[in-house]
């Protein structure tokens, strides 16, 4: 059984929270059942206080014409004036959670002002890659279109994109694909939150040694595992990695990123290698590595202040970014 005093350098709030964590049986290798061993990890099914924000399922055509449901989390005191808004895509290896996942982080937003529209992307294995991109580019199409925007309340000028693990690797995915098109709306801030950036095909130990293995929930050999999961081909999963399709010049269009780094993520050398690209290219870079965290922390801690100064951050990065 763990306990928090087997984590010495977590941060102290996170410290019983790990403890629980590794009680339950994590890291443990997802092998040929990843959406198995994640879906057994329950989603918070408590709604977000009505006293905070509004929220409200949209239904919009998805990547593939099929039903896409956006949950909308609406500040409470916005009435009916047009808000800045961030489009979220949660975490869950893209093949696990939901929106609800990350109500804890979208209260915090909708304290500070900020609306919410999280999409509920299709996951593998029922639905294999690109399924999830194709959804995350359908949901930004419809927000920023003059119906979409006007049926959200959101204001266009004023859009961030969070993507948090997985949801980071579909943000980075977006934003590049945003960059190619003059005519499309662009993010006005990218909030990357422990962005699966990592070559999936590196092992584990040749990245990390044991220590920072022992302190990450995520390995990369869950990943690896993962990514078999979401397609058996060695040069696709390669392809997919953000760090080998980018170039300096690509990279160069890009809007400004904030990277928020975990200290004891198993993924954060592709983290630090995306941001050194970032600022090769001249993109305007906040890249922060929070000491004693774990992945993926302020979704998991966010009732807690560390969490919280986390999500704090990147709320005043964005709305500097919406008023600059």
């Amino acid at each position: 059984m763990s306990s928090a005093d087997d984590f010495p350098r977590l941060h102290p709030e996170l410290r019983q929270l790990y403890a629980t964590v590794f009680a339950a049986g994590y890291p443990a290798p997802i092998s040929s059942h990843p959406s198995q061993h994640l879906r057994l990890i329950p989603v918070p099914s408590d709604p977000i206080p009505s006293s905070i924000a509004k929220t409200e399922n949209v239904e919009i055509p998805g990547g593939d014409g099929q039903p896409l449901r956006l949950v909308v989390v609406r500040p409470v005191n916005a009435g009916l004036e047009k808000v800045p808004a961030v489009m979220s895509l949660h975490s869950g290896g893209g093949v696990a959670f939901a929106p609800e996942f990350n109500f804890g982080v979208y209260s915090v937003f909708a304290q500070q002002g900020v609306a919410i529209v999280s999409v509920d992307y299709r996951l593998a294995p029922e639905h294999r890659l690109p399924a999830s991109p194709k959804d995350a580019e359908a949901a930004w199409k419809y927000i920023t279109s003059p119906d979409g925007a006007e049926r959200l309340g959101i204001d266009t000028k004023k859009l961030g994109v969070l993507g948090s693990s997985f949801g980071g690797f579909l943000a980075v995915g977006l934003v590049h694909k945003l960059a190619q098109d003059k005519s499309a709306i662009k993010p006005k801030l990218v909030i990357l939150d422990s962005p699966l950036l990592s070559d999936p095909t590196v092992p584990f130990a040749a990245e990390h040694g044991e220590l920072k293995k022992y302190y990450s929930v995520w390995t990369t050999q869950n990943d690896a595992d993962l990514s078999v999961h979401l397609d058996s081909s060695t040069a696709t999963r390669k392809a997919l990695t953000p760090l080998n399709t980018i170039s300096k010049i690509a990279a160069s269009s890009l809007p400004p990123h904030y990277i928020s780094v975990a200290e004891f993520d198993s993924l954060s050398k592709g983290q630090m290698e995306y941001g050194f690209l970032l600022l090769e290219a001249g993109v305007p870079l906040d890249l922060k590595v929070w000491k004693g965290t774990v992945h993926i922390f302020p979704t998991i801690a966010a009732q807690l202040d560390v969490g919280k100064k986390a999500i704090m951050e990147w709320i005043e990065a964005f709305k500097l970014a919406i008023t600059s």
